[in-house]
């Protein structure tokens, strides 16, 4: 086993993010489909409750500190992401497994995780009052908060 940092985060050698998306990934599945498996067993679930198991189980794991890691991705990467994000939209729309990723984003009315890391990158540095840009739009922050007084009380 290759050694890795878990701050949270499992980094890899050179601040590699494989390791943390082979966690994400594995723990993900392996959840959904427990807790669906034995929903199924006992309850009748209709596409709203799979939806909230997804919004409230899958999306926090997949995105927990994504504006660590997530600059950092490469499409295998993404594409394993996408690949545990399947899994949940299937059991949302209840398509045939050869349904295309794009098309059950589609379907389920949900949006493509990679563009979700990206917004929750973008919230974290509004946040943080970091300079960001997406696509035209620039954000460069104030030099120094306020915070609602006037120079005449700061002194």
């Amino acid at each position: 086993m290759k050694p890795t940092v878990r701050l949270g985060v499992h980094f890899g050698l050179r601040l590699n993010v494989t390791p943390h998306v082979n966690y994400i990934t594995a723990r993900t599945r392996n959840l959904f489909g427990k807790l669906v498996n034995l929903a199924k067993a006992h309850w009748e679930l209709d596409t709203k409750i799979i939806r909230t198991i997804y919004k409230g189980l899958v999306l926090p794991i997949l995105c927990y500190a994504a504006a660590s890691w997530a600059a950092k991705l490469n499409q295998h990467q993404i594409r394993k992401l996408r690949s545990a994000q399947r899994q949940a939209l299937l059991a949302i729309t209840r398509a045939y497994r050869t349904t295309s990723n794009d098309a059950l984003t589609v379907l389920a009315a949900q949006t493509p995780i990679h563009l979700v890391l990206q917004e929750r990158i973008a919230i974290y540095q509004l946040r943080k009052n970091m300079e960001i840009k997406i696509g035209n739009l620039q954000h460069t922050p104030t030099s120094e908060p306020n915070n609602g007084r006037t120079t005449a009380q700061k002194q």
